[in-house]
């Protein structure tokens, strides 16, 4: 498949792709993802990295990193980044069924993703998250905050199936083992944490 078939394709099924989508989704991922940056250390997994594009970021950013491993479940989207990105540590897989050995990761991204699994898949991907994270590692998670962008009714987005509030989020967090965390808002209405 050429690349201009591959990008045509990508933009028919509307995945994210530099200069073809709003200019305020992408500074808002290149935030979280310039955040994250500062933090994660060793051996790194991003869960749901589409593109890739996230960590070619991190891989320019960060300091102190063995390698950068990228995870999704679309195919097209992997071929894509490994292209513009020159990315090579990526695997084609559900987030669901992570599948890494224990304890085999240093840091953990896992952006935007959360929300486009039902609460079954939630909790699972979060046990998995926790299972596959060194014991002093580090995960970094982020959602859409439901008290902004859709209280008391489904979701405006339709690709997300269960929004989180943030007591959602915590208790998930913690009924998969998680004892310590931090939470930090993005946006002037804490729109993401």
């Amino acid at each position: 498949m050429s690349l201009i078939s591959l990008i045509q394709k990508l933009m028919q099924r509307k995945a994210v792709v530099i200069g073809v989508v709003d200019n305020d989704i992408i500074s808002r991922s290149l935030s979280r993802y310039l955040f994250v940056a500062q933090f994660v250390r060793g051996l790194v997994l991003d869960v749901g990295c589409g593109s890739s594009y996230g960590i070619s970021i991190i891989n320019r950013v960060a300091k102190g990193l063995n390698d950068v491993v990228g995870l999704d479940i679309d195919i097209d989207l992997l071929r894509y980044g490994k292209l513009l990105y020159n990315v090579d540590s990526l695997i084609l897989a559900d987030a669901r069924f992570l599948p890494f050995r224990q304890q085999t990761f240093d840091s953990i991204i896992c952006l935007e993703l959360i929300e486009h699994l039902p609460k079954i898949g939630q909790i699972k991907l979060c046990r998995d998250l926790y299972n596959a994270l060194k014991k002093d590692g580090l995960l970094f998670i982020s959602t859409p905050n439901k008290l902004w962008f859709s209280p008391f009714r489904k979701p405006l987005n339709p690709e997300h199936i269960k929004e989180l509030y943030i007591t959602d989020l915590i208790k998930i967090l913690e009924n998969s083992g998680f004892q310590r965390y931090q939470l930090y808002a993005m946006g002037d209405k804490k729109n993401f944490f």
